[in-house]
């Protein structure tokens, strides 16, 4: 028998038993020396159990349980009534072979891109329905190793341990043959039982063959390859094939008409051309006349991305509520030959494939949130940004953002990506420039503004806060019945610590939003800030108050109000009111989705101390020699800009500074490099309003003509290079060619490669040469989606780009069932044991029957350890009782005492036999066998001596008497 011993810190506690054995002579001369030894051996004992069961000790048997897990394939291969006839196999298999004796376990894993535990091993088997195909997951691919790691992982380490996999064996991710190897090294057993998919007709398109470039205006071929797949090779397919091209946010059909593929591959060549340089996207989509004979929908259709070469471009984005604001700029830079496109912000771009066609990109006082209606909420969304960011930092584009009102820190950008881009921070960091605002928010939290109302207010909220300085105050009230002050109004020092504050209000009560705003107005009129700002957002009636002369109070101190009304519900004209009073502004809002927008729009409002206006003009200084400001004579003086803290980077060349304010160096232009990409921050204004004296001015024209060339990415100087893409089985598969390499160091040649998706992360790649003047590399994908491929050769070169497309394809282009998989994965013998069965497929044809008993022998007998300490305290329990009775009770005394009671009491005269009793001499002088067990002591002598004594000496004083 196994043990185990769980601590050995309690162990040496052992060492004290020979302690309590040094005692043992006094102990018995006290109780008795038989008496003594008992009493030693149970405390001994004692001590041992109480010490072993501090040890977590742990004692071990061969265990006959048998643990099996049923692991299912819910992939999109598997039709739905093959899915749900594997759970009914699995079903009827536990409830015939489980041994309810042996307290045997079975479970359930399911799987298909990635694996979950349905039911994790279990004494009472599996149900009889599963809902397992019901949940929503990715079914675009095949994961069988992590579902055999996963099941390994759930499976008791204590029993006999089988897997049972009920699967194609088409895998599109991961090697189940190394998962199997793993498993089968921990002694558990395989059994497979494949599946027989009935033949159907289905139509894949495979991939969409195009150039990676061409230049504009040039025609190119490409191809769409095709496999349609039936029963009947005599039997071709009708349907309608359409190619749609898109590029710059617009889609254009390039072809559509009727075709018919016939069984087996299909290659149709097509031609086109673009004029316009472009990162053009194609897609291909089939739609069969009768969709019953196509069995999949999703490879249907496939992309393919091809990159357009022409000139140079660079795309300006502006407010659509300031529309033609910088239609000077734009002229005199199209006069000197710069391509440029003006768009507005709500209609820039939608992902990184419209971006592609330009070199830089301008923001020219845009804000984050623009608008001024509820209903006119626009400007840059968050993602909009995080893809300027990264076309910038991975795709070499220029970035430069223009000052204004709207812009920078003024423009609510503060805490976002454009911020970490920038050579600048949108914040002032100097406490002697008194750039300091308010902002309270007040938040119904009535029972009316449950749901999604409420949890899109604290959204805006955190939005609210993350705009704002760290010498900004922020604060936040919550009425319902009653008003609470959630945030107290307080410094921006740490925005994490306010978060959970805001995460905690509930929607409960009544509405009350007087004694809201009579807090709210008491904290703002205590804060020494430039700019107070209230916002009240509440979607019902309220209950009567004094709001108009609460709000010509606010409005004499100095405190603004805008207030948002949620619903046809709220108290609109109450609203308006406070907002006109108060010199804000008032929304009227229908769709609780445009609270975070409005509430960072009018946060904007406390922003307003960041610009720093002259009315007698300020003369930039020049600080930093660099090819943007060359040859550049004394500019004209601007009145105003957005004040700015550089960034504490070597990488920043702050060019041109402003004289004014005093304490601290504010930038005008600033550069750095961002990644790959250069970025540019201009905190004056193009001229519309500080600038006003560089619209005439040459040398500020030449200052623009060399900032926006200076940010287009470099033209590609790499023509000795060609760069091709491809996914095929699983894998994004690039290949870069030097095809002029008799000047260049092949041996020192190094090549950075990322994968960048929808998500923005880039996938880092490694580039191994392998053959002279070839390098590949390799990164699995098989999430579909459209991708982007940049190569980057040298530091100082811009980046390659490609892009790629990982079609629904992967998980339908195949049919039929992978039994070599199969056959490899049952051979595997594990360790101990017998390998595992293949079974005959599951068929739709018949009901499946359970062939096969998965919990039959065949396995490693295991070993299982169990805790012992609560018998070992239940013993010790015992055992304490005992040392207790040993040494206070005397059961052999009373035995004699019973006994001899009329011999004790003649022998002693006028002693009570509970004295007699009391006295081991007096027993020894009855029970002769008394003397014989237990000799006596030298006191016990001197007392016997005395006794007779006393009993010579009585007859002579009865004499004497």
């Amino acid at each position: 028998m196994a043990f185990d011993v769980g601590t050995f810190f309690y162990l040496p506690l052992l060492l004290l038993i020979p302690l309590i054995w040094l005692g043992i002579r006094r102990i018995g001369l006290a109780i008795g020396p038989s008496r003594a030894w008992l009493a030693t051996g149970i405390r001994s004992a004692l001590m041992v159990l109480v010490v072993l069961a501090l040890s977590d000790l742990q004692f071990g048997w061969l265990s006959d349980q048998v643990s099996v897990v049923y692991v299912v394939d819910q992939s999109a291969s598997v039709s739905h009534q093959t899915q749900a006839a594997m759970v009914d196999y699995a079903t009827r298999s536990a409830a015939r072979d489980r041994n309810d004796h042996r307290r045997d376990l079975a479970g359930l894993v399911t799987f298909a891109a990635d694996a979950r535990i349905e039911m994790p091993p279990d004494e009472l088997g599996l149900p009889r329905s599963s809902a397992a195909a019901s949940l929503p997951r990715n079914v675009n691919a095949t994961n069988l190793e992590q579902a055999i790691d996963l099941a390994t992982a759930a499976m008791p380490p204590n029993s006999r341990r089988r897997l049972v996999l009920m699967t194609d064996g088409r895998t599109t991710d991961g090697n189940a043959s190394k998962a199997a190897t793993r498993a089968s090294q921990h002694g558990i057993g395989i059994d497979v039982v494949p599946i027989a998919e009935t033949a159907s007709n289905d139509v894949a398109l495979e991939r969409l063959d195009l150039p990676a470039t061409v230049d504009a205006g040039q025609d190119f071929s490409g191809r769409l390859v095709a496999r349609y797949t039936t029963a009947d090779v005599n039997h071709p397919i009708q349907g309608n094939l359409s190619i749609t091209q898109s590029a710059f946010g617009q889609k254009r059909i390039i072809l559509s008409e009727s075709i018919q593929l016939a069984p087996g591959k299909n290659v149709l060549p097509f031609e086109h051309r673009i004029d316009s340089p472009a990162m053009a996207t194609f897609t291909a989509e089939f739609i069969p006349n009768d969709r019953r004979e196509d069995r999949h929908r999703k490879n249907n259709e496939v992309s393919s991305f091809m990159q357009v070469g022409g000139a140079s471009r660079t795309l300006l984005i502006e407010n659509p509520q300031r529309a033609g604001e910088f239609a000077m700029l734009t002229n005199w830079l199209r006069q000197n030959q710069i391509d440029l496109d003006v768009r507005s912000s709500d209609t820039a771009f939608d992902s990184i494939a419209e971006l592609m066609a330009y070199d830089s990109v301008i923001l020219a006082n845009v804000p984050r949130a623009g608008g001024g209606r509820a209903d006119q909420i626009g400007g840059l969304s968050e993602r909009q940004a995080e893809l300027l960011v990264q076309y910038s930092q991975q795709f070499g584009a220029g970035l430069l953002m223009i000052g204004g009102p709207d812009s920078f820190g003024a423009g609510g950008w503060r805490g976002s990506a454009i911020e970490q881009a920038m050579p600048v921070d949108f914040d002032i960091k100097n406490s002697k420039v008194r750039a300091v605002g308010a902002l309270l928010l007040v938040l119904d939290s009535s029972g009316s503004m449950g749901g999604q109302k409420l949890q899109l207010c604290k959204a805006a909220a955190r939005s609210a806060i993350e705009t704002l300085g760290t010498n900004d105050y922020v604060g936040i009230v919550t009425f319902d019945g009653d008003a609470e002050e959630v945030i107290p109004l307080q410094q921006v020092k740490d925005r994490r610590r306010m978060y959970p504050a805001i995460s905690r209000i509930q929607a409960d009560g009544g509405t009350n939003l007087y004694p809201a705003m009579q807090i709210g107005y008491a904290k703002l009129s205590r804060i020494q800030a430039m700019v107070k700002h209230m916002i009240i957002v509440s979607d019902g009636n309220t209950q009567p108050g004094a709001f108009q002369t609460l709000s010509e109070r606010m409005n004499a101190d100095g405190i603004t109000v805008s207030t948002l009304a949620i619903g046809g519900d709220a108290d609109r004209n109450l609203l308006n009111q406070i907002a006109t009073v108060g010199q804000g502004k008032f929304y009227a809002v229908q769709s609780p989705r445009a609270i975070p927008r409005i509430v960072m729009h009018e946060s904007r409002r406390i922003a307003k101390p960041l610009i720093y206006e002259v009315a007698e003009g300020m003369a930039p200084l020049e600080s930093f020699p660099h090819p943007i400001v060359h040859s550049i004579g004394r500019l004209p003086p601007i009145n105003g800009l957005v004040l700015t803290t550089p960034k504490q980077s070597a990488l920043v060349q702050n060019l041109l500074m402003s004289p004014q304010p005093e304490y601290q160096d504010h930038p005008i232009l600033s550069v750095w490099t961002y990644g790959v990409g250069r970025v540019a921050a201009l905190t004056t204004d193009a001229g519309q309003r500080w600038a006003t004296g560089w619209e005439a001015s040459a040398d500020a024209k030449n200052l623009w003509l060399q900032l926006i060339r200076w940010l287009k990415r470099p033209a590609s100087g790499h023509q000795q290079f060609q760069v091709t893409t491809r996914w095929n089985d699983g894998e994004i598969e690039v290949v870069v060619d030097v095809l002029d390499f008799a000047d260049l160091p092949l041996e020192l040649l190094r090549f950075q490669a990322a994968v960048v998706g929808s998500d923005l992360k880039p996938i880092s790649m490694q580039l191994r040469q392998v053959a002279p003047g070839r390098f590949r590399g390799t990164v699995p994908m098989t999430t579909p989606g459209s991708y982007f491929v940049n190569v980057i050769t040298e530091e100082a070169q811009p980046p390659i780009v490609r892009g790629v497309n990982v079609p629904f394809g992967a998980e339908y282009a195949t049919t039929g069932t992978e039994l070599s998989l199969l056959d490899e994965i049952v051979r595997k013998r594990p360790a101990g044991g017998s390998p595992g069965i293949l079974a005959s497929p599951i068929r739709l044809s018949a009901q499946p029957q359970v062939e096969i008993n998965h919990y039959r022998g065949g396995l490693a007998e295991q070993s299982a350890l169990r805790d012992v300490w609560p018998w070992l305290i239940l013993a010790s329990c015992f055992l304490f009782l005992g040392d207790i009775g040993t040494r206070r009770l005397d059961l052999r005394r009373h035995f004699v005492a019973t006994r001899h009671r009329p011999q004790i009491e003649a022998a002693v005269d006028k002693q009570s036999c509970a004295d007699v009793v009391a006295r081991p001499q007096i027993f020894r002088a009855v029970n002769q066998d008394q003397d014989d067990q237990a000799p006596e002591s030298y006191v016990d002598r001197l007392l016997a001596a005395k006794r007779r004594t006393r009993r010579r000496s009585e007859p002579d004083r009865k004499t004497n008497a």
